[in-house]
């Protein structure tokens, strides 16, 4: 809605491979697959936009899913990736929740944020470094690429006040990656 609300955008479809999820999401009104990402028919040529947001961890053959986007999008249309980057204090703090097999270790004692992510979609999680994302992006044939980054404080300090996202990709723990299809 706040998409719609300030940019004029309206996600009508989706995919999900998690039955209570999806059904959130068709109670807020969106067409939902019962899918994964490298199982799911996007035709061609048929959408201006697709979004994964917090998604591509949990997406095992992620390459795959970005090349099949790519055959989904009409030309000039764009793929919008958004995630926690490996690379990150957060993607470096959730890789060391999965080692240790939870967040109550003497390591973690003091620095994780005061909600953490569930342990059990930490150990789910597949993290990528932005950069290795976009190798996945150009091999599938996307250009003209454009980034943005929020959640710059360390974990612990990360709730406390409203983010802007900002552009790069070179301090943020969430990053967007935006890339086009024979734009």
């Amino acid at each position: 809605m706040l998409l719609q609300k300030e940019y004029n955008v309206t996600i009508k479809n989706g995919i999900e491979p998690s039955k209570g999820m999806a059904e959130i999401a068709e109670k807020r009104g969106m067409i939902v697959e019962l899918i994964t990402a490298e199982e799911a028919d996007f035709g061609n040529n048929r959408f201006d936009t697709i979004l994964f947001n917090g998604t591509p961890s949990y997406i095992n053959d992620l390459q795959k899913a970005f090349e099949k986007t790519y055959a989904a999008l009409r030309n000039g249309g764009k793929i919008v990736v958004i995630d926690i980057a490996k690379e990150s204090s957060y993607g470096l703090l959730y890789s060391l929740a999965n080692v240790l097999g939870s967040w109550d270790h003497p390591l973690l004692k003091g620095v994780q944020p005061p909600d953490p992510y569930p342990i059990e979609f930490v150990k789910l999680a597949n993290w990528r470094t932005t950069n290795e994302k976009v190798d996945m992006l150009k091999k599938a044939g996307f250009t003209e690429f454009a980034f943005a980054q929020t959640l710059t404080k360390h974990p612990v300090f990360s709730d406390y006040e409203l983010e802007e996202p900002k552009e790069g990709y070179d301090c943020g723990d969430y990053v967007a990656i935006c890339a086009y299809k024979n734009k």
